[in-house]
C-alpha cells in the first residue's frame, strides 16, 4: 500500500466543535490555546500544570516515534500548533509502520504524527491515572479525543489505516 498524499488542506476543528466535546472537567479552549501557543515565545502563557502535561506527553511522543518509526525515524522538529505534536519535514517522507500482527502500512508525516500522538496519549492516560494525576489524565483524554476528531474530520484526506495501527 502506498502512503496517502495530502492532496488538499486538512480542516481544523472549530471552537464550537471543541466545546461540543465531552466535559473532561477542564476548560478545553483554554488548554487547547495554551498547547498551540506553547512554542511561540510571544504568545506562550503555559501554566505550570500545562507544562507538567506537555513535559510528560513529549517524552511519550519521542518514545513512540522511535518505536513506530524504527530506523526510519531519526528525530525531528515537532510543532504543536495543530493541537497535537506534528512532525515537520518533507512531504515525501514515508514511514513504514506495522502492527504486532504483521500488517504493514505507509504513512506520510501527518499520518505518522497522528498515530504517534494517539499511542503517546493512551499511555499517558494510564500513567497519569496510576500516579493519581487527575488533570494530566483529563488533558490526555481530551487531547486524544481532539486528535481522533481531527482524524475523523479529515477522513477524505488521511489514511483510515491509522485506526488499525492504534487498535
Amino acid at each position: 500500500m502506498n502512503a496517502i498524499e495530502v492532496k488538499k488542506e486538512v480542516v481544523h476543528l472549530t471552537n464550537e466543535e471543541v466545546l461540543l466535546m465531552g466535559d473532561y472537567e477542564l476548560d478545553k479552549l483554554k488548554y487547547l490555546k495554551m498547547f498551540k501557543a506553547h512554542q511561540d515565545e510571544d504568545q506562550n502563557t503555559t501554566s505550570n500544570e500545562m507544562w507538567d502535561f506537555v513535559n510528560h506527553y513529549e517524552q511519550y511522543i519521542f518514545h513512540f516515534a522511535k518505536h513506530l518509526g524504527g530506523e526510519q525515524y531519526r528525530g525531528g522538529y515537532w510543532k504543536m500548533e495543530d493541537g497535537f505534536f506534528n512532525l515537520q519535514g518533507s512531504e515525501d517522507n514515508v514511514f513504514e509502520v506495522s502492527t504486532d500482527w504483521g500488517n504493514e502500512f505507509k504513512f506520510n508525516n501527518l499520518e505518522f504524527s497522528i498515530a504517534v500522538n494517539l499511542f503517546a496519549l493512551s499511555h499517558l492516560c494510564f500513567w497519569a491515572k496510576d500516579k493519581k494525576k487527575t488533570l494530566i489524565n483529563n488533558l490526555a483524554v481530551f487531547f486524544s479525543d481532539y486528535t481522533k476528531d481531527f482524524l475523523k474530520k479529515n477522513s477524505e484526506v488521511l489514511s483510515s489505516d491509522i485506526y488499525i495501527i492504534i487498535d
